[in-house]
């Protein structure tokens, strides 16, 4: 194995978890792909149901989601600093790169999968950029301030849903078979709520992680890892929090997703941080293995493969296999994601001998405005 930089070693394995966190994020998302605008599906009194629900509460609830907004805001950090060594002007340039971005959201969200993320993140780069500058003392504190904000507004939701003791869980299995034109009508809706919304529901839990993140990146934290007490409170409130989230995953309530909301943001933020010390200590990012460089090649596509497996997975789900919607239970469902891995895998490895960028990276690059 030949040594690399300090840079490029960064840049692994930065790579290596975008990968990681992008192949994570369709285990939670599949379920939704088929189902048009909201993840319908219903959890059943199966054992093998019940297993998925606990490994999701325990180890993937929250967990690449608060990789990808850690990774997104030191990004945003990255560049502005590559920027200003160019004597660029750094602010205009990144606004250019998240006004691209909410439009590949927009599209991508009107046109493929409602469950869109791409429009949020542009949103709250936006947001984070304005602060940009900021020490990291500042940054770490407006991130706890903004994640604090976002888990009481959680919380507000969790506790108004309580106590008019809605049930917002779907009790029907029927599938509703909606032609295009009302397919497209209500994925525009639904982008024009996520917009309105954004100040309210996603903005500061969002903003907040990635305002720690650039924090914890400029103090060098997340380059060399964290002391031993800072690893065991870290352990100690992912443990607790994933535990009582499992618990409430049997509240006959409707409130309780919302509650397993609150609770899977939290440990997920702080499992998010325990394993990205592993991946720091390990140095499993450096490895010659073919599955190591291929979740590295993935991880610098990771726009284009976050776009990618919307694509499939509606393709199959929506209009092929209809019919698995009604079929499929959440283990099923889990399967598919999982065996829709390697195929992204094989593709990332066999793409990257070829090309250095993604085709939307590539878009992405060529469409901003750099003056």
């Amino acid at each position: 194995m030949t040594n690399t930089s300090n840079a490029n070693s960064r840049l692994l394995y930065l790579d290596f978890l975008r990968g990681i966190a992008v192949l994570g994020l369709l285990t939670m998302n599949i379920t939704s792909m088929g189902l048009l605008s909201a993840d319908a599906v219903i959890a059943s009194e199966l054992y093998s149901d019940k297993l998925v629900l606990t490994i999701k509460a325990l180890v993937l609830d929250g967990r690449f989601r608060s990789i990808f907004c850690l990774l997104f805001g030191i990004g945003l950090s990255l560049q502005f600093t590559r920027y200003q060594q160019l004597d660029l002007q750094s602010i205009k340039i990144l606004k250019s790169r998240l006004h691209w971005l909410f439009i590949f959201g927009l599209f991508h969200c009107v046109f493929v999968w409602s469950g869109d993320i791409l429009i949020v993140y542009a949103l709250s780069g936006l947001v984070v950029i304005n602060s940009i500058k900021d020490s990291s003392t500042q940054l770490f504190k407006r991130g706890f301030q903004y994640f604090s904000i976002g888990m009481a507004i959680q919380v507000c939701m969790f506790a108004s849903v309580y106590f008019f003791e809605l049930d917002l869980s779907s009790t029907s299995t029927d599938i509703p078979l909606l032609s295009y034109q009302e397919l497209y009508f209500e994925n525009i809706c639904i982008a024009l709520v996520d917009i309105l919304t954004f100040p309210l529901l996603s903005m500061f839990y969002l903003c907040g992680i990635m305002f720690i993140g650039i924090a914890l990146f400029r103090e060098e934290m997340l380059q060399k890892g964290f002391t031993l007490f800072q690893l065991l409170g870290l352990a100690v409130v992912t443990v607790l929090f994933s535990l009582v989230d499992l618990l409430t995953l049997n509240n006959s309530v409707g409130g309780g997703n919302f509650s397993a909301g609150v609770l899977s943001s939290i440990s997920g933020l702080t499992m998010a941080l325990l394993f990205w010390h592993w991946v720091l200590k390990s140095k499993c990012y450096d490895s010659e293995l073919r599955l190591v460089k291929s979740i590295n090649a993935l991880g610098r596509r990771s726009l284009s493969f976050y776009i990618l497996q919307s694509l499939v997975m509606t393709t199959v789900l929506r209009y092929i296999f209809p019919q698995w919607n009604i079929e499929f239970t959440l283990v099923d469902y889990f399967i598919l994601s999982l065996v829709f891995i390697p195929v992204q895998l094989y593709i990332a490895y066999c793409y990257d001998r070829y090309y250095t960028q993604g085709p939307l990276e590539y878009w992405w690059r060529h469409l901003v405005v750099v003056k």
